[in-house]
């Protein structure tokens, strides 16, 4: 991620852009939710005066100091007891102001008893290390002139109840003074009590609890710990602190860009990205020794300064902003993030993320998102500057685990190649003959890998959304990279879309007027469109146009199976009376034809031998009611053996198809049939829609 930031860093020192940075060991606190709550203590000379949940809001601006052994002055606890008792836990579920007394606060009481105790050792120690170790440390290093009042008040009240045995007395006494006067009942219970699950075979770990401590002097002076101004001048001095620690050092070495520092082994910062996830500039660990191959190990093999380290963390800090969302970047899964700046950053607010992905609450199409896109990047080149300045970075960042994070894309681009790019894949989403009946778009780069993963039912539906082998971010490497190879992901989408045709095919000619229509029906529809979209791409990258395959054999077998269904449908409308079967001659057989199209075709031609008996008699009807019309028999009769003719001369009783292929015979079934030629009859001249 280094070499994606440094040119952002470099960019905003240029605009004079200034963000915040963070103390190293100054970190973002746990995300507020309504499960999860941040509870804030108010002390005042060793006793907690107040109790009340920090509003989420506010919880996005707070931090905490320390490492994951304890942390200050937010710190994880836990309830103070915990209940099993299956009546125990039904009283407290129906405590509320009325139901309170004070003999169920008397019971309340006599459930906090050493048996149940939910604080384990670990945690203890947790608290000892938090309130002693982690405040001595902040002590020591905010020392003569980097000293920070507000945090020297805070520690002289917390020392007060270090010892935890003190602290649980006080907070019990505080959370009992609450029941008593009815007041944040819910939130004293929450406190006070774990509730076990029921059925479980052994004794659950305690909960996390989110805890901050305060107090009434800083609250009464104006800044208390509970807020973001405390939390800036605290930052603000750490980082001093930290920087003069490094001065006095020395500086006896060079770093990767060529920056004078001394030394030093610490882990990179790390920063709260507002798409859901935390990021560490780059992670090495000295356990794993195939990184000893070249004698070096963590920071020793890229060092970096600690100046760039905080102007790289500074970068990804601001250019990851909520505010920036569908500007800068844009969540392509909820543990995937899509990157994108200008080496000129444009002087309005503009977005270079949706060109790849369509907002929930916008109707706007790729090609006119992509105009936009190369309108504004063209917009940053500077008159006379260098052939890098119109430059655009883009990187994906996931989530590989709950301490992991990776680079999995990365691609330096400018103005003139994007144009080329959103072109060919405009031009290769359009490569598709004229489509009945649907109406495929212009597929946005983060459609694709939905696409790939659905697997079809013959009922419509898709196998599972669990599974998905293809990443999220893999439709913006299709965009951006015209080399990746795409036998796999064509492979993938024949696969997955095979049943899809048997099911759509009678679906285009059941009437739904007088019932409604099921919502999967219409979805499975709507995704039709997407599915061939994909294809006309996958094929525009092989080579092949539909100039040349609407010639070719699977095209054409295509074609026959949806006039074979139009053949089955007019008789069943004639002769049935519109009473239709489940599936019909054509489209049924498809998964077969994509097989063994040879054989399948020896079916076929069974299968249509009465139907085309019929027809061949009913053309002469002159029937005019809608959807009866005799003339539609005649034509589609003339198309059938057109088809067959020009199947009949590529025939090969060993013919197989490839993925390509079997894409061409989705898209052949799909297709409308080809204009009619003009005739002197009175039919109108136009295509079969129905």
């Amino acid at each position: 991620m280094i070499n994606e930031l440094y040119p952002l860093s470099v960019t905003m020192k240029k605009h004079n852009i200034i963000a915040p940075s963070y103390h190293r060991k100054y970190k973002p606190i746990p995300k507020i939710t309504l499960k999860t709550p941040c509870i804030q203590f108010i002390l005042s000379s060793g006793k907690i005066t107040q109790i009340r949940s920090i509003p989420a809001e506010l919880g996005k601006g707070l931090r905490k100091y320390g490492t994951n052994n304890g942390t200050y002055p937010f710190l994880n606890l836990a309830p103070l007891y915990r209940i099993n008792d299956p009546e125990s836990k039904k009283t407290i579920g129906s405590l509320n102001a009325e139901t309170l007394t004070p003999e169920l606060i008397g019971r309340l009481r006599s459930w906090c008893v050493p048996e149940n105790d939910n604080w384990v050792r670990g945690l203890i120690e947790k608290y000892r290390v938090s309130l002693i170790n982690v405040t001595k440390e902040i002590h020591e290093m905010l020392s003569c002139e980097n000293s920070f009042e507000p945090i020297e008040i805070l520690i002289s009240e917390t020392d007060l109840i270090s010892d935890s045995k003190v602290f649980r007395a006080a907070l019990e006494s505080a959370l009992f003074e609450k029941l008593e006067a009815k007041i944040d009942i819910d939130l004293a219970l929450h406190v006070l009590f774990q509730i076990e699950g029921d059925h479980k075979s052994k004794k659950e770990a305690p909960e996390n609890l989110s805890v901050a401590f305060d107090c009434e002097r800083l609250i009464e002076a104006g800044i208390p710990a509970v807020s973001e101004q405390f939390v800036e001048s605290f930052n603000q001095k750490l980082m001093q602190a930290e920087s003069g620690n490094r001065v006095t050092a020395g500086r006896n070495s060079v770093d990767a860009f060529g920056l004078a520092f001394s030394p030093f082994t610490e882990i990179m910062p790390s920063v709260r990205l507002a798409g859901g996830f935390d990021a560490t500039l780059r992670t090495m660990f000295h356990a794993h020794h195939c990184q000893y191959r070249y004698g070096k190990i963590d920071d020793g093999s890229y060092p970096i300064s600690p100046e760039m380290r905080i102007d790289l963390q500074t970068a990804l800090n601001w250019i990851s902003r909520a505010e920036h969302k569908e500007e800068t970047w844009i969540n392509l899964d909820k543990d995937i993030i899509l990157f994108a700046y200008p080496h000129t950053l444009p002087k309005i607010k503009v977005s270079f993320t949706k060109m790849f992905k369509a907002a929930l609450d916008e109707q706007a199409s790729f090609e006119t998102e992509a105009e936009r896109f190369i309108t504004n990047l063209k917009q940053t080149h500077v008159p006379g500057a260098d052939s890098n300045a119109d430059r655009i970075q883009f990187f994906i960042l996931r989530k590989i685990d709950r301490a992991r994070t990776k680079i999995v894309y990365s691609k330096v681009s400018n103005a003139p190649e994007m144009e080329k790019l959103s072109e060919a894949w405009t031009l290769g989403c359009q490569n598709l003959p004229q489509i009945a009946r649907l109406r495929p778009r212009t597929l946005f780069p983060a459609r694709v890998p939905s696409i790939l993963n659905r697997v079809w039912k013959l009922d419509g539906t898709i196998v599972t959304d669990k599974f998905r082998p293809v990443p999220e971010y893999h439709g913006v490497e299709l965009l951006l990279d015209t080399g990746i190879p795409t036998d796999q992901d064509l492979h993938m989408a024949v696969q997955g879309s095979i049943n899809l045709i048997p099911y759509i095919g009678i679906r285009f000619f059941k009437k739904n007027d007088n019932a409604k229509k099921p919502a999967d029906e219409d979805k499975a529809i709507y995704k039709v469109s997407d599915q061939l979209s994909l294809f006309g791409l996958l094929l525009y990258r092989i080579g092949i146009r539909k100039e040349n395959y609407m010639e070719d054999f699977p095209y054409l077998y295509g074609q026959l199976l949806k006039i074979s269904d139009e053949l089955h449908a007019l008789y069943c409308r004639v002769v049935r009376n519109g009473d239709l079967p489940p599936q019909l001659a054509g489209s049924s057989i498809y998964p077969s034809a994509v097989e063994t199209p040879i054989r399948t075709l020896n079916v076929l031609a069974q299968r249509m031998n009465p139907y085309i008996t019929w027809a061949k008699t009913y053309q002469y009807k002159n029937v005019t009611a809608e959807g009866s019309e005799s003339w539609k028999a005649k034509w589609l009769i003339s198309l059938y053996e057109k088809n067959m003719t020009k199947l009949y001369t590529v025939w090969n009783p060993e013919t197989r198809f490839n993925d390509a292929e079997k894409a061409q015979l989705f898209i052949g079934f799909l297709a409308a049939f080809p204009k009619r030629e003009s005739t002197t009859d009175s039919e109108p001249a136009e295509e079969v829609t129905e």
